[in-house]
């Protein structure tokens, strides 16, 4: 079978001759018409020309032959006064105005030279008429008198010359202008035997071209076959299928590979109207548009769209449709292309996308995990060094405070010998001291209700006093809002970094700038002391505190710390962290499970016990369900989002993850119908202000009763799956 691709004959003329004939053709057609035209009308002109001059002549004839009969026609009525010649100067006068009328429409100059003669003119009208009267009245030897007058003979001389002249002008104006009308008519007939002789040239050089072309067109024809057949190689070598349609998608051919991609019989045809219905229902608009647009003029010469065909046998394959519109040397455009089976590739990338995106997930998870393990070493780390201080203030301290006290009453009973118990006292005394500064040392600074500026201008007068470290802090006009963490880890940030100051620097100034940039907080801890070289520096593994374990505390809250110092030229310390924890990648949601009538619900905690106490109050309910339970936030989120429960029951802090507020928020975002009812311990106001910030529905005490507990679960189970409810209030 012949491929698709592979034209049945070849044009009898290339394109690029054809188009040389018919521009020539073109150029011809046009210059013989414009020539044809330029030549008649310029003859035509001449010719309309000398007919006018030759009327113009005998008009002036007989302009010179009336005013002659009105001079004798007058000259008689007053010699003889007789009423003929009367009557024949009024009859002459009308003749002499349309005569003049006729000259003049014939040579338009003619009128403004005749302005020169309008006031002699005038004037011996006037005399004549004014004869004319006299005669009708019987004077005729004062008519005669009239004709006798100097005046008269004068205006007659005036009008004659001045006639004289103004046909001599226009004489002279009419043979100028024949002349050039001549000499453009010579002209006109000069270009057109030049322009016949170039348009021979050009017939000349288009047959030697075409001759040419043709010549080269039939070596093209031979390469134009054997491409075709490599083409053909190539496309069974690739299993695709090759197909083409014309005559806007009426009618078409494709290969056995091709009806084998589609589903159609052995001996199936080609339409477009054929082909979208092979396609899936979701795939026909796509591939309508791409074919609708190929049969555009104007449209995309290449188009590529990827669809889905309904297989007999094989069920819904992928396809790729690649094909390339072209004119063909015939009317309208013809499509020729391929068809490649890519449903593997489509299971592959798709496979490879989900574990990707699984990757991903598991990978943020780990990374979440990571950053509140970080947190709560650190909030371990604050309250074991309260317990610290607690332990040296209320025990160590109250210890030696006995004791100094058993030696200075020993010192006082001994009046004899008492260096020794000075001694002994001196050194109770220098203990306490030491167990004083210690306790001072390891007790986190009370900041919890200071927020960040107070936290630090704190701690810039504890360093100043007790350190000598004069300390210039630099803040913001309009302080931002800060969570309670990130003002510990800042402020403890900060202070390590003060510290390191005071250590090494070997100065006794310091600046803290703090300031906000693109919704992160940033604070920098400048000095100009000893420095040290930066890049030499190496990291010590295992170590928690420190430059290394500041950076590693700043990657928990999503930030960094960066270090810039060279050897006597001070230190540089900047720490940059989101104000806001990145939000998580939202989840898929499952369908909604209700149960009419029951109130289904998802328990999250991290403590085994409770979990069990709660889930066996739960059963002894008949319209409360428990249909899940979880131990961390990142857990009870995904649990909502698989359940769709009417309540989920959210303790505040975990073990790992975020805490319950941001449970909430997420489970709210996602799921708007699905209330929370938070579960706390000892929660403090600001606990309960975020956790209603968050979306819950009530903040409930550990400490409550089961009944009051299920009470509220009740009024927070949604109006559209039960009785209209009310937002019930904390417990």
């Amino acid at each position: 079978m012949a491929s698709p691709t592979r034209p049945t004959q070849l044009a009898s003329a290339p394109p690029l001759p054809r188009l040389l004939l018919s521009l020539t053709a073109l150029v011809t057609l046009a210059g013989i018409v414009a020539l044809g035209w330029w030549t008649t009308s310029t003859w035509l002109t001449l010719t309309r020309a000398s007919a006018d001059y030759v009327k113009l002549q005998q008009h002036i004839g007989d302009i010179r032959l009336y005013d002659e009969m009105l001079t004798m026609s007058c000259r008689m009525a007053t010699l003889t006064g007789d009423a003929f010649w009367v009557g024949r100067y009024n009859d002459t006068e009308p003749k002499l105005r349309g005569t003049l009328e006729d000259a003049i429409r014939l040579a338009p100059s003619f009128r403004a030279y005749l302005e020169e003669t309008r006031a002699a003119n005038d004037e011996l009208v006037h005399i004549e008429r004014r004869a004319l009267m006299l005669v009708d009245q019987g004077a005729l030897e004062q008519a005669a008198s009239q004709l006798a007058d100097n005046p008269y003979k004068k205006h007659k001389t005036d009008y004659g010359n001045g006639m004289t002249r103004a046909l001599g002008r226009i004489h002279a104006d009419v043979e100028q202008t024949l002349g050039e009308k001549a000499r453009v008519a010579h002209f006109a007939r000069v270009v057109s035997a030049v322009v016949i002789l170039l348009i021979i040239v050009l017939w000349a050089l288009a047959w030697r071209a075409l001759s040419g072309w043709h010549t080269a067109t039939a070596d093209a024809r031979v390469r134009l076959v054997r491409l075709h057949d490599r083409l053909d190689d190539a496309v069974l070598a690739a299993r695709m299928g090759v197909f083409s349609l014309d005559d806007q998608g009426r009618s078409g051919t494709l290969s056995d590979r091709a009806r084998a991609l589609l589903g159609l019989g052995p001996h199936s045809t080609l339409s477009e109207d054929v082909l979208l219905a092979q396609a899936a229902p979701t795939d026909r608009e796509r591939l309508r548009s791409a074919l609708r647009e190929s049969w555009q003029p104007d449209g995309a010469g290449a188009s590529t769209v990827e669809f889905r065909v309904v297989h007999p046998e094989r069920g819904r394959r992928w396809l790729r449709a690649a094909w390339r519109a072209d004119h063909n040397g015939r009317p309208g455009r013809v499509l020729h292309g391929v068809l490649q089976d890519i449903d593997d590739q489509k299971r592959l990338t798709a496979a490879l996308s989900d574990r990707a995106e699984a990757h991903g997930r598991l990978a943020e998870e780990r990374l979440a995990h990571s950053q509140a393990l970080v947190r709560d070493m650190q909030q371990i780390e604050t309250h074991e060094r309260l317990r610290l201080a607690h332990i040296l203030h209320c025990d160590l301290q109250q210890l030696l405070f006995s004791a100094r006290m058993l030696a200075a009453t020993e010192r006082d009973r001994h009046q004899g010998d008492r260096s020794r118990l000075k001694s002994i006292v001196d050194t109770l005394d220098e203990a306490i001291a030491a167990t004083r500064g210690l306790t001072a040392r390891i007790a986190p600074a009370p900041i919890e209700d200071l927020g960040l500026g107070g936290a630090l201008t704190a701690l810039a007068e504890l360093v100043d006093q007790r350190f000598e470290l004069s300390v210039e802090l630099r803040l913001p006009p309009d302080p931002p809002a800060v969570r309670e963490d990130l003002v510990r880890f800042v402020h403890d940030c900060v202070q390590e970094l003060l510290f390191n100051v005071v250590r090494h620097a070997g100065v006794d100034e310091a600046r803290v700038e703090v300031e906000v940039q693109r919704g992160d907080l940033i604070a920098r801890v400048v000095d100009d002391g000893h420095g040290f070289d930066a890049g030499r520096r190496r990291a010590t593994p295992g170590r928690g505190f420190g430059l290394d374990g500041l950076k590693r505390q700043a990657a928990a809250f999503s930030g960094g710390l960066t270090i810039e110092a060279r050897p006597g030229e001070g230190t540089r310390a900047e720490l940059r962290v989101p104000l806001k924890p990145a939000s998580a990648r939202p989840l898929p949601v499952s369908e909604p499970r209700s149960i009419e009538g029951v109130t289904r619900i998802v328990h999250v905690e991290d403590n085994a016990a409770m979990r069990s106490l709660v889930a066996d109050a739960i059963a002894r309910e008949a319209d409360l369900l428990l249909v899940a339970q979880g131990e961390s936030g990142p857990e009870g989120v995904a649990l909502a989002l698989d359940h769709r429960p009417d309540v989920v029951l959210m303790d505040y802090v975990f073990s790992w993850g975020y805490d319950g507020a941001e449970a909430c928020r997420r489970i709210r975002a996602a799921l708007p119908e699905t209330r929370v009812v938070a579960l706390a311990g000892l929660a403090r106001d600001r606990d309960r202000i975020a956790l209603h910030e968050a979306g819950a529905e009530a903040v409930v005490s550990k400490q409550t009763s089961f009944t009051v507990l299920f009470d509220v679960v009740r009024r927070a189970r949604p109006a559209g799956s039960g009785d209209a409810r009310q937002a019930p209030p904390d417990a």
